[in-house]
């Protein structure tokens, strides 16, 4: 056997195991660990850290924080895109017991709105400021009381707006930003800012010779805004023979005036109006060019009412006046398109015709009054043939398929 040389190393199966060996087991000499282990671990725990610090934030934060914090952006999100506006379905109006009534002409359901109808005062309605707001107005011997109601399904909430004097007219801008009233036989219009508590704007205008009410469907006394609020017009037919139709804008600045004949003007958008003129027929007038166009030569129109989208009129032929005397004979309601000028029959026996947004007409029903009638709103010349619609019937006409249905006051 070869003689080991000192320091050689030798195979463990080589080495001679005839003593025990001794093995250093002194813990000042560890093994050295890799740094790349090290490293991995660092990130591991500061990973598991922010794990656990956000499920901590997570279950920390209100529920109702998150909610809003979702409405928020969902708001965000539906405020990109166009609003469209809820379609008008509800028809207000006075009932045969005095009190105010909501008519839903798509599910025919009714509410009562008011329950002190009686002599000592009266009701009257106003408009649809949106699809479920609507104006009322009543009276006193010294004073009346605009209130809001704003409908939720079957449920209401009425609110006082403001008090105005009696034999008054008014009007309320869409945003309640704005009230405007005038009095019947007099020049003038307030202004209200319902959002400031500053003093009113008076604007006088020349009413002419007051000649008073005529008691025919010439007669009109109006206050409207423009569909963008921006201004409004007024018309006052207590001097019939020369009516104007003045138009301001909210400041109260004068915009422009149209005389003649006039009533039963509509704003067909924010600078154009049309209206009647009983000598010579139905006219729009461009505010923006001072001029006014002839749409037709139907000079026995009455025109009713405007659809909401503005594109079309309800009318009937003939007077449409009627107290304490009958009807010249039976009447009849229309449309028309101002766009494409089509002329259409909806219904026979029925008079007026208010529109419910685009698709729905309201009126009353007639009836032929009978030789020996009774009833003092048929009180005819002999042998004349007369009608009546002060019934207590409505007649809501369904301009989609084209049908109706009668509905009592």
């Amino acid at each position: 056997m070869p003689l080991q040389q000192p320091g050689e190393e030798q195979p463990v199966s080589d080495q001679k195991t005839d003593s025990p060996q001794v093995i250093d087991v002194s813990l000042n000499k560890k093994p050295k660990r890799s740094k790349k282990w090290l490293w991995i671990s660092l990130v591991v725990i500061l990973i598991l850290l922010l794990v656990g610090v956000g499920l901590w934030v997570w279950l920390a934060k209100p529920f109702s924080k998150e909610s809003k914090g979702t409405t928020s952006k969902s708001s965000a999100t539906s405020s990109s895109k166009p609003e469209t506006k809820k379609e008008k379905t509800k028809y207000a109006y006075t009932g045969s017991d005095g009190n105010i009534w909501v008519l839903d002409v798509v599910t025919k359901g009714k509410i009562q709105v008011t329950s002190d109808g009686s002599q000592s005062h009266y009701y009257s309605v106003g408009e649809f400021i949106d699809s479920d707001t609507f104006s009322y107005e009543i009276c006193g011997d010294s004073s009346c009381e605009i209130w809001l109601v704003d409908l939720e399904q079957n449920q209401f909430e009425k609110s006082q707006l403001k008090k105005i004097p009696v034999n008054t007219f008014y009007e309320v801008d869409p945003n309640l930003n704005i009230l405007i009233y005038s009095k019947y036989d007099s020049g003038e219009v307030t202004i209200v800012d319902l959002k400031s508590s500053g003093s009113d704007k008076k604007l006088t205008f020349d009413l002419g010779v007051v000649g008073g009410r005529g008691g025919s469907s010439r007669d009109c006394f109006k206050l409207e805004f423009s569909p963008e609020s921006s201004k409004f017009f007024l018309i006052n037919t207590m001097n019939l023979e020369s009516v104007k139709i003045i138009i301001w804008n909210i400041n109260g600045e004068k915009l422009g005036e149209i005389t003649g004949k006039l009533t039963a003007p509509f704003w067909t958008n924010n600078n154009t109006i049309l209206y009647s003129n009983w000598d010579e027929g139905v006219f729009t007038y461009d505010l923006s060019k001072d001029k006014s166009t002839k749409l037709n030569s139907n000079k026995d129109w009455t025109i009713v009412d405007v659809s909401s989208d503005r594109k079309k009129i309800s009318y009937n032929i003939g007077n449409n006046f009627q107290m304490m005397s009958g009807l010249d004979g039976d009447r009849n309601v229309y449309t028309y398109n101002i766009e494409t000028k089509e002329e259409k029959l909806v219904k026979t026996s029925v008079l007026g015709g208010v529109w419910v947004g685009n698709n729905y007409l309201v009126g009353g029903k007639t009836r032929k009054c009978a030789a020996d009638d009774q009833d003092q709103n048929c009180s005819c010349e002999v042998g004349v043939e007369c009608y009546t619609a002060v019934e207590n019937t409505f007649v809501v006409i369904n301009l989609q398929n084209n049908t109706f249905y009668e509905v009592a006051k």
